[in-house]
């Protein structure tokens, strides 16, 4: 029997379980539209995940909802806490406030962020309008509800949203005059909120406005300098205008802007003096001058926290070399001036910094009052971001001879400033939501441009002229239709065609005020991606507390360019990568019980995945290496979330949350792998099996049977929320408490190093009224310390640089490698904090 055939035969056996459950529970849901009679009935949370207002337990999609009382009660102040939360999403603070990566159900990419065309697969939404940018920052006291939608929402969402998407829906202006200032303290941070919201003429124009200073002031110490990194800083303001002209119409346009002034990131380095397994050519050993007996390829085990030396200011502290790279390593003679740890500052920029501008207008017409509504909606956004790192992450600092009488930064530093300017329009009509037969159809244009320029000592904010262009242009239509067969009985089709095009352009070398004048070689290349993407899902309605639902979706993960990277490296056929896509099947329940004081939701999914977007490593005429993004291979996923919330007496509701991701490569050949298992050998991608490259003789690339990449196998949460009136009921008590955890999440697809699993546990207990409240807050009260991501890094440093030698008797170039060798970096997870929250309503 066909593999397809036995996955077909596990969905039928599902649904077949599922409707059991729903013939058992139509007896208990007889009358379950009532509220409850002992009045302990969970409140009713209203989504729009399909793009209208649905009920949660209505809605036939995998969703889950935090609302503004949840938002509170799980001190979520980024995606970062809405990920704990939230089964089936992880997300690692790999770069600080920058470089997101959100992982939905297994589905990542490494190079994310690194690469400019490379994307996650996973959406921001703000207000239902594409957000292409990091949203950390965004101030969630402004938001009403964050709606987390997992599986592909290509259809209706739009691009990027290959595994899910993330909708933060914020407050709007209210019809009565009210506003709120919330605060929160601690040893290490501080927050102030202030929000104001009200009529401005009359019952036709309304208006709000929310401001928020957030700063945290790191919490690590850099022992080669002696500061404390890691601090956070955000000023922000946003306003929203409702006009209501008539009955039938509706104009809001918001806008926002914000600030982010962050320090140096918590970064640690781990030497490849410290890699355990697989001997071979790549490593410290094959270099003489390293004095390091190492022969070891890579590292086998958990990226544990190890102190931060780094070099972005003057080195004020005696630091220990790093493993394996003595002093008498000079590999700059007669140029280097303070040797290879110099004690200079190495980066002329560390941190994130951004200024972010937004404005949005969603515009809604009820035409004649008939139920048919036409939306327009669309945004522009102006970032400009600047970005920088000792980028090596260890206390190695070579500094070259100056250019121009100005300090060159130090080998390996990374710093960069980005302009981000992009803007959206999406025009829709749908049919009466109360008629059997419904339709929608829309239109939508989305444009972006990236401008990179370098920066240097002498121009610390940013070059003249740019180093790389890149831009994105996406066309679509989309639809919808869906049909009632009975009152329990419906379908839905959805359908979007959608048509990209991505530019790229890449200078060699570039003139600025510090290098003067340059001969530039420029490669300009665009690709185009055509998508269609498909959504069925049939919808059981047993009773109304009951939904059973089955769907099938595709989904496209954007292609992209390598541009110059790969031209100059002999490999013009890689100059693109493909969409990565994904076919979805999904089994999902929707159910209350107990005269809804128990909310049970269930889904089942299986992904099958193609060309899936992986790194491939590339050796340059310099011996630097660099990365290429490619399609590489084909994977699995079986899955399961599970969902549920009890309010279990009048004061005491619990919350249990749980997901399984079992990802699995299928197909998959990577060159590095080969590396690993043959001793060092290079890879012939015309002979795989090449014995001359074959070292050892045990030498494979498959990584068929691996996990994906930076996915969790295991996430779950628990929650536990009570409230009590006390003191005669003049104040109510309240304490909530959550434990969270996420298992461990393997570096790269060798399914080697990986980062441990993480259990954090918060906590907050006070007294309230209805016009304020007062408490005190903790976060990761047992201090947990995993770190949160890790990426295999280099020692870059050491090739292609004069007086470097290799051992005697090692293999020729031409079949072993002697690139680069590996170690990896990580950052650090925030420690424990308690503090103090207060809040005043009127």
């Amino acid at each position: 029997m066909s593999p397809m055939s036995h996955h077909r035969q596990r969905l039928l056996l599902v649904s077949s379980a599922l409707l059991v459950v729903a013939n058992a529970a139509q007896a208990q849901g007889q009358g379950g539209s009532e509220v409850a009679s002992d009045g302990l009935a969970l409140d009713e949370v209203v989504v729009t995940a399909r793009k209208r207002e649905e009920s949660l337990q209505d809605v036939p999609v995998a969703v889950t909802a935090l609302t503004t009382e949840q938002i509170v009660e799980r001190q979520v102040q980024s995606i970062d806490d809405v990920a704990k939360f939230t089964p089936g999403l992880v997300f690692s603070k790999a770069f600080g406030r920058a470089t997101e990566r959100p992982v939905m159900r297994g589905l990542a990419s490494v190079l994310a962020g690194t690469n400019p065309t490379v994307e996650t697969g996973v959406a921001y939404f703000v207000d239902g309008i594409y957000y292409p940018g990091d949203i950390q920052s965004l101030d969630l006291n402004d938001v009403e509800r964050i709606e987390v939608i997992r599986g592909p929402q290509s259809a209706l969402y739009g691009r990027n949203t290959y595994s899910g998407a993330v909708n933060f829906i914020t407050r709007g202006p209210g019809e009565t005059l009210d506003g709120a200032v919330t605060a929160n303290v601690d040893s290490d941070e501080r927050q102030i909120s202030a929000r104001l919201s009200g009529p401005l003429f009359g019952e036709r124009l309304f208006g709000s406005l929310a401001a928020r200073l957030y700063d945290f002031d790191g919490q690590w110490k850099n022992l080669a300098t002696d500061r404390t990194i890691g601090d956070e800083q955000t000023k922000s303001v946003n306003g929203v205008l409702r006009l209501v002209p008539s009955d039938n119409t509706e104009l809001r346009l918001r806008v926002q802007w914000s600030e982010d002034r962050d320090g140096t990131r918590p970064l640690f380095f781990q030497s490849a003096e410290s890699n355990n397994c697989f001997p071979g050519t790549r490593s410290l050993d094959s270099y003489n001058s390293t004095a390091s007996t190492n022969r070891n390829q890579y590292y086998c085990g958990a990226i544990e926290p190890r102190p931060i030396y780094l070099n972005d200011a003057p080195v004020t502290q005696t630091v220990p070399i790093v493993a394996g790279i003595p002093a008498t390593l000079n590999p700059f003679p007669n140029v280097a001036t303070g040797g290879i740890y110099d004690t200079r500052q190495g980066a002329a920029f560390s941190g994130v910094e951004r200024d972010l501008a937004l404005a949005s207008v969603i515009f809604k017409w009820d035409i004649g009052g008939s139920g048919y509504r036409l939306t327009i909606d669309g945004s522009a956004r102006s970032e400009d971001r600047w970005t920088g790192a000792d980028s090596d992450h260890s206390q190695v600092n070579i500094i070259g001879a100056p250019i121009n009488g100005v300090q060159r930064e130090a080998v390996g530093a990374g710093t960069d400033y980005d302009e981000f300017r992009d803007w959206s329009l999406e025009a829709k009509m749908e049919s009466p939501a109360d008629r059997p037969f419904r339709w929608l159809l829309g239109v939508y244009h989305f444009e972006f441009q990236r401008d990179q320029f370098g920066l240097d000592f002498l121009s610390p904010r940013g070059q003249d002229n740019p180093t790389q262009i890149s831009d994105i242009i996406n066309n679509a239509v989309f639809g919808s239709i869906e049909y009632d067969f009975t009152e329990r009985w419906s379908a839905t089709a959805e359908l979007r065609r959608a048509k990209e095009w991505k530019g790229q352009t890449d200078w060699t070398a570039v003139t600025n005020v510090q290098s003067g004048p340059t001969t530039a070689a420029t490669f300009s290349q665009k690709g185009s991606w055509t998508s269609t993407t498909p959504r069925v899902t049939v919808t059981f309605k047993a009773n109304d507390d009951l939904t059973l639902y089955a769907n099938y979706a595709q989904g496209f993960k954007p292609g992209g360019l390598n541009g110059a990277t790969a031209l100059l490296n002999g490999r013009p056929d890689d100059v693109f990568f493909d969409q990565e896509e994904s076919r979805n099947y999904e089994l999902g329940l929707k159910s209350t019980w107990f005269d809804r004081r128990l909310l049970l939701n269930v889904a089942l999914f299986r992904i099958d995945v193609d060309d899936v977007q992986l790194t491939t490593p590339i050796v340059n005429a310099m011996g630097a290496v660099t990365s290429l993004s490619t399609n590489q291979g084909s994977g699995k996923i079986n899955g399961l979330e599970l969902e549920t919330r009890w309010r279990a007496t009048e004061s005491l509701t619990l919350g249990l949350n749980y997901s399984l991701a079992d990802t699995e490569f299928t197909e998959g050949c990577d060159d590095f792998q080969f590396q690993l298992t043959s001793g060092g050998g290079v890879f012939n991608p015309a002979n795989p099996n090449d014995p001359a490259r074959n070292l050892n003789g045990q030498g494979t690339c498959s990584i068929v049977g691996n996990e994906f990449p930076l996915a969790a196998k295991h996430t779950a949460s628990l929650t536990a929320d009570f409230r009590r009136p006390v003191l005669d009921g003049r104040f109510e008590f309240y304490a909530n408490g959550d434990v969270s955890y996420t298992s461990k999440k393997f570096v790269q697809v060798h399914n080697l190093a990986y980062t441990p699993a993480a259990t954090l546990v918060g906590a907050r207990f006070g007294l309230e009224t209805e016009q304020w409240r007062i408490g005190v807050y903790g976060r990761n009260l047992t201090d947990e310390d995993a770190s949160p991501s890790a990426t295999r890094w280099l020692h870059p440093y050491l090739i292609g640089i004069p007086g470097l030698t290799l051992d005697p008797g090692l293999p020729p170039t031409t079949i072993a490698s002697y690139s680069l060798p590996r170690g990896f970096f990580g950052i650090l997870r925030r420690e424990r904090q308690i503090g103090l929250e207060a809040s005043f309503r009127f």
